[in-house]
């Protein structure tokens, strides 16, 4: 599985832009949907997705082409049900999640897991702690917000305290 949400740099390179560039879309309303997670900005896969088609149905527009509005909408997940079945569970270690979900690390420590409520397993009482993709991914669409230009204005960057 792979995560469908992305950080700023991220973002950035996929798209050859500054990430200072997305800084100043966002403050002025401009670009893909974004979402604020505990401070942090994180951008959706289907929210990129959307935007990247709604560039390309502009620019078919400009060129004289039209893109059918059915090829619009493209979701890498439903509002529904987040997390598939499946008979095999994958536990990652703290450094494999965060570096899967660009997560900063603080945030699988076990002090800081108990504070923002971050969905692990404890195998052996605290020694050895997995967590599984899905849980996290859930667990990210449930706390996050979806970000406005007012909220980027006052939006200071680095990891939240």
């Amino acid at each position: 599985m792979n995560y469908p949400i992305m950080d700023e740099d991220t973002l950035a390179k996929r798209w050859s832009l500054s990430p200072k560039t997305l800084q100043r879309w966002r403050k002025e309303g401009l670009g893909a949907a974004w979402h604020s997670l505990f401070g942090l900005v994180r951008y959706h896969a289907n929210d990129i997705s959307i935007y990247e088609l709604e560039i390309h149905r502009w620019c078919e527009a400009s060129a004289g082409k039209e893109l059918p509005r059915d090829k619009m909408a493209n979701p890498f997940y439903s509002d529904g049900e987040l997390t598939e079945p499946s008979d095999v569970q994958i536990f990652l270690s703290s450094v494999e999640m965060s570096r899967m979900t660009s997560l900063p690390m603080k945030f699988f420590s076990p002090e800081y897991m108990s504070k923002i409520r971050m969905p692990h397993r404890d195998f052996d009482r605290g020694v050895t702690i997995r967590f599984h993709m899905p849980d996290v991914l859930a667990w990210e669409i449930r706390n996050s917000t979806k970000g406005t230009s007012k909220m980027a204005a006052r939006r200071t960057t680095g990891v939240p305290a």
